[in-house]
């Protein structure tokens, strides 16, 4: 093995390494996002009187039912987003697999034919 074939291998090394650090950041942003949204998400509970009372019962039961519901929705999204984020990360290792994997085939090459 030649000094640039060995090279070659530890760059591809390299990126492989860059690549899986990037796809747990995103998901790390990801799941930290989803986290937030759903902490902003208010339920009013109390009241003076009886009456009042089970009213505002029943609008903190639709308050925590519409923020459960939006939660649910934020939770889908950032599920997207780190899907998303991982086939990316997966198309530019397999890119950058193919770039080495050739690069090393091609030095080689040259070196066997020297």
């Amino acid at each position: 093995m030649t000094f640039k074939t060995l090279a070659i291998g530890i760059t591809l090394a390299c990126s492989s390494l860059s690549a899986g650090t990037l796809l747990a950041d995103t998901a790390a942003e990801a799941s930290a996002g989803a986290r937030l949204s759903a902490s902003h998400h208010d339920v009013r509970v109390g009241a003076d009187t009886d009456s009042g009372l089970a009213t505002e019962r029943g609008r903190a039961d639709r308050d925590a039912g519409e923020a459960s519901r939006r939660s649910g929705e934020h939770h889908e999204r950032a599920s997207e987003t780190v899907h998303d984020a991982t086939d990316r990360v997966e198309r530019q290792l397999a890119q950058r697999h193919d770039r080495a994997t050739t690069a090393v085939e091609d030095a080689t090459h040259r070196a066997v034919r020297r």
